[in-house]
């Protein structure tokens, strides 16, 4: 059928980069740079530097950010207005939320639909603010907390509205927050360190740390009992139980001091369980087996790169005078002014965002029949161009590229009622002989 061929055309095309179907909110996206629209105003470097410390330039430029964010927030009655559909009361109650995104990482609902819409006006509001959560949710470029109820309130509501709150990755603070470093071992507690080696990239993604971090956000949702306690770009706590006496306590830290160090470009990530057996109904081994367990799995969003559990390193016991957390610290407070280094090429198996680009405006089911058409003969194309060469496609952004816009195309079918699909659309490919080919 047409719905089939385009489906197997998408998810050729999908391989190929030359698409990406996010299917958390069931998008297929031909228009790829619209999702850096998306991630500007989340990503934007001026609303925190990485060290302000004695910098009153750059301080000066954040907050001048902020404030500027603000008063466009306050031109909108719909942001920021006396009244329950607004999505804040007060100028203060939005500078709270937005101080706590910039300088933390944490966002609730509200502070994330306020961010997101000009992207939403850009756009003519053809996809919602709830949509752009789940799609970015369903790229890792955020992540829901495991136990909201556990998280801060990051927009001073009261208690009984509990809203989502979200970590962004890109967001976290480069620094350790006070008292990262366990003092010692749970009370009857049996400790274990597990060691699981990166091997592969020169260099560390700005993207790799987040993804780590959020893997534990994936072993909450499973056992519905762990929340994020101290968290930023380089490490995390995990509690289970009480906060101040929990039953089980997930310490992870990235050995970045040593990978810029060492010629063998390893990350060593060192996970510090503890656990109270008798309270928690599970041994340190079984905890062990899921964090790695989450860990190998991100594999599969690389190319080339290595992600091992190395058992002979494993420690267990360990010991109650461990220190191994405060030397990782250590070196990383010696880089702590250096900035991670940048690349042309993303490490993530993710379609490229710099493509080339053509938009077109269609909502009949003639103009799905054309769209389909065209996809499938993009994929004889690209099966065409994988048999004659070695190499695949990377596209390129085109300076002159048209300003692009999203476009709605319902799908064709039985007489039924017909489910809307969204397309945001890219109909040309770079030849082979275009110097951007391979």
């Amino acid at each position: 059928t047409l719905e089939a061929n385009t489906v197997d055309a998408v998810r050729l095309l999908e391989e190929e980069g030359v698409l990406l179907w996010s299917r958390g909110v069931d998008l297929v996206h031909l228009n790829l740079p619209w999702l850096v629209d998306a991630m500007k105003p989340l990503s934007n470097h001026r609303l925190r530097s990485t060290d302000t410390s004695g910098d009153h330039a750059s301080e000066e430029l954040h907050g001048k950010c902020r404030t500027g964010i603000l008063e466009a927030w306050k031109q909108d009655p719909a942001i920021i207005y006396a009244s329950e559909d607004a999505l804040f009361r007060s100028r203060k109650e939005a500078e709270k939320a937005l101080t706590t995104f910039a300088e933390k990482g944490i966002a609730g609902e509200r502070v994330l639909e306020a961010l997101l819409r000009p992207v939403m006006h850009k756009y003519k509001y053809r996809i919602d603010s709830a949509s752009m959560v789940r799609l970015l949710e369903d790229q890792k470029l955020l992540f829901p907390l495991p136990s909201p109820e556990e998280s801060p309130q990051v927009e001073g509501r009261a208690a009984t509205e509990r809203p989502r709150v979200f970590m962004v990755p890109l967001r976290l603070p480069p620094t350790p927050p006070e008292g990262f470093q366990p003092r010692g071992l749970l009370k009857d507690s049996d400790g274990l360190r597990l060691f699981v080696e990166i091997s592969g990239p020169e260099y560390i993604p700005a993207d790799l740390p987040g993804l780590i971090i959020s893997s534990l956000a994936n072993l909450g949702k499973t056992t519905g009992r762990f929340s994020f306690q101290r968290v930023f770009r380089w490490g995390c706590w995990v509690v289970a139980g009480n906060r101040h006496y929990p039953d089980v306590r997930i310490v992870l830290t990235m050995d970045r001091g040593r990978f810029a160090r060492d010629d063998g470009k390893v990350l060593d990530v060192t996970v510090r369980i503890e656990s109270r057996s008798k309270a928690a109904g599970e041994s340190v081994g079984d905890l062990a087996d899921s964090v790695g367990d989450q860990l190998v799995e991100l594999g599969e969003f690389f190319r080339g790169v290595s992600f091992v559990v190395n058992e002979d390193r494993t420690q267990l016991p360990l010991g109650e005078d461990d220190q191994l957390e405060g030397e990782i610290m250590e070196r990383l407070g010696e880089m702590s002014s250096e900035r991670l280094p940048r690349s042309d090429k993303p490490l993530l198996l993710q379609p490229s965002w710099r493509s080339r680009v053509s938009s077109m405006w269609a909502e009949t089911p003639l103009a799905l029949n054309i769209l389909a058409a065209a996809i499938a003969a993009a994929a004889a194309v690209a099966m065409a161009w994988s048999k004659a060469a070695s190499v695949r496609p990377t596209p390129r952004a085109q300076p002159d590229a048209p300003a692009e816009q999203p476009v709605a195309v319902p799908p064709s079918g039985g007489g039924g009622q017909r489910e809307e699909l969204h397309f945001f659309c890219s109909l040309r490919f770079p030849r082979a002989e275009d110097p951007s080919f391979g």
